[in-house]
């Protein structure tokens, strides 16, 4: 993939090279009118590559998922919080089969954006078929400032198809104590 995003670079570019002699040859006897033109047709080219590059390199990015991350053995794991929930989330982490995972600490920016209704991307890997169990640790302090500690995990059988789970952090009946759930998402 690195040789084929270089190939195409190389190729753009050594394009763009080519079109300036021509432009440089009619500049001898070039009005600023035809100067105008020529700039924004340039630009105009110039635009078009870039959007090409863009789309490319955007395909490419899902080739290289598709190649790291096939359906067979891929397994994510998303991560949701209710927006009435009055906890502060410090941090989680997600392990699969007592092998930690992923582990990330939250700020109040990024809680806020996760009540807002993000779902941030919290971990994506291969799983070998079969039986596993994802174990999910959360720390955090409620609104007296007591610190509070859970744990939730669910057991699943990795199939040939793509598996995604979303940890989600509610609201338990006193909305102070949090909830966390698993959802299986439909397979990909």
């Amino acid at each position: 993939m690195n040789n084929y995003k270089k190939k195409i670079f190389v190729s753009l570019l050594s394009g763009l090279f080519m079109m300036a002699p021509v432009h440089a040859a009619d500049g001898s006897n070039a009005t600023p009118d035809n100067m105008s033109k020529g700039a924004a047709a340039i630009e105009k080219e110039v635009n078009a590559l870039r959007s090409e590059a863009t789309d490319l390199e955007r395909d490419i990015g899902l080739l290289e998922k598709d190649l790291l991350f096939p359906p067979l053995t891929r397994v994510e794991v998303f991560l949701s919080i209710a927006p009435e929930l009055n906890f502060s989330l410090k941090n989680i982490a997600l392990s699969l089969d007592d092998d930690e995972k992923s582990f990330h600490v939250y700020t109040a920016q990024d809680i806020t954006a996760l009540q807002m209704g993000g779902v941030q991307q919290f971990w994506e890997g291969n799983v070998a078929l079969g039986q596993h169990e994802i174990i999910v640790d959360f720390m955090g302090v409620d609104v007296s400032g007591q610190r509070l500690r859970g744990s939730v995990s669910k057991k699943f059988e990795k199939t040939r198809d793509g598996l995604s789970f979303e940890i989600q952090v509610s609201a338990d009946s006193d909305a102070t104590v949090p909830k966390l759930t698993v959802k299986t998402w439909k397979n990909r």
